[in-house]
């Protein structure tokens, strides 16, 4: 698959061809279409916030369509398209709490 990776802080991203990750018996492996690379990408290849291990392909917000199912997926098909959004929200502020983790 394409895309880009982060290799070590500081660094330009580096583009290229990575194998296809394994598929888990719940998980949904999507082709992606578009994804927007933000500023809290842009804070992770600086370091200001770290992920570990590296490296890594940043990207949380993207959109595309299911290319493969894992054993265990019910309620998905492949070809559907699809939103993918990942919040990592602290569960502890005042935005957490009243279920508004993207403030």
């Amino acid at each position: 698959m394409k895309a880009v990776q982060i290799i070590e802080y500081n660094r330009p991203f580096h583009y290229g061809d990575f194998p296809l990750p394994d598929l888990g018996p719940n998980e949904a492996l999507v082709r992606v279409k578009a994804s927007g690379l933000c500023l809290t990408d842009l804070h992770l290849s600086q370091g200001r916030q770290r992920i570990e291990p590296l490296p890594r392909i940043p990207g949380h917000e993207s959109a595309g369509e299911i290319a493969a199912l894992g054993a265990e997926v019910k309620d998905w098909k492949t070809g559907q398209r699809v939103l993918v959004v990942i919040d990592v929200p602290c569960q502890a502020c005042c935005h957490c709490l009243t279920g508004q983790t993207q403030r």
